[in-house]
């Protein structure tokens, strides 16, 4: 076992936590989707976005400490930049050699997950400046929720909403006798003006299920660098046991999909 200096232990354990922290505020406001309020939409992205980054580079430092028993060169993280997408890339060689890969072959096997990582991966390096952008006259980013909805939300609605269930029938029949007698004025996610009762409770009943699998998918991420990271950790054994602050991140499958809050301290809820 490498015994790491406290000064080191100490920065890696911060690190950690805010990862940790911005992974599990991402992941539950991703359970809050909703088009009309839009601040839990923005929040999970930037937390998100950041978690995920921290987390990978927090592997990669671990990784080079542990095997050069020295910090690494100044410019070794600023060279990776913010990228999700080429920071997986740098990982690659650590899957195989953690025997992690059954996690990550289920991102492999299913076209959304590289769609959320592009998403996400936009985000960090340009579209989280898109609304500034735009008030700037400068128009090279695209709307990251607009996008979300487009590419990920349509394939989520196709897979797994289900308008002919009889309480969606029922919902929309009653939505039907109240169109005619009701104002309606908002927008989707696109920016489509909603106008009229109808079609703002189609758009409503599609909430729980953008929530869901949102979040789902999402976490199925985070789950296989977790177990990445316990494997590493497990593998390079230290005095400091960075896993147990990921520890709700690697809980199974089918128990995440119906968690609807992922404080990683005890009590694990927000």
């Amino acid at each position: 076992m490498t015994q790491l200096k406290k000064e080191t232990t100490n920065l890696l354990a911060k690190e950690a936590s805010l990862s940790a922290m911005n992974l599990g505020v991402g992941l539950t406001f991703l359970r809050k989707y909703n088009f009309a309020h839009l601040g839990f939409i923005y929040q999970s992205f930037f937390s998100l976005s950041i978690g995920i980054e921290r987390l990978i580079k927090l592997i990669l430092l671990y990784e080079y400490i542990l095997l050069n028993d020295s910090y690494p060169p100044s410019n070794y993280l600023k060279s990776k930049g913010h990228s999700i997408i080429k920071l997986f890339n740098e990982i690659k060689p650590l899957i195989e050699k953690y025997k992690c890969q059954e996690y990550f072959d289920r991102l492999e096997t299913d076209s959304i997950y590289p769609i959320i990582l592009n998403n996400l991966s936009d985000f960090a390096t340009a579209n989280r400046y898109f609304n500034l952008n735009e008030l700037s006259g400068f128009t090279i980013t695209q709307d990251p929720i607009g996008r979300w909805n487009s590419e990920i939300n349509s394939m989520i609605i196709e897979r797994h909403f289900d308008a002919n269930s009889p309480k969606n029938k029922q919902a929309m029949e009653i939505a039907k006798r109240f169109s005619s007698s009701t104002i309606v004025k908002h927008t989707n996610e696109n920016d489509d003006e909603i106008n009229d009762y109808k079609n703002f409770m189609f758009a409503s009943l599609q909430v729980e299920v953008k929530q869901k699998y949102s979040m789902f998918y999402t976490f199925c991420i985070i789950k296989a660098l977790c177990e990445l990271q316990r494997n590493q950790n497990n593998s390079l054994r230290s005095n400091i046991h960075l896993d147990e602050f990921f520890m709700i991140f690697r809980e199974k499958y089918t128990n995440a999909k119906r968690q609807k809050s992922w404080n990683p301290y005890y009590p694990y809820k927000f």
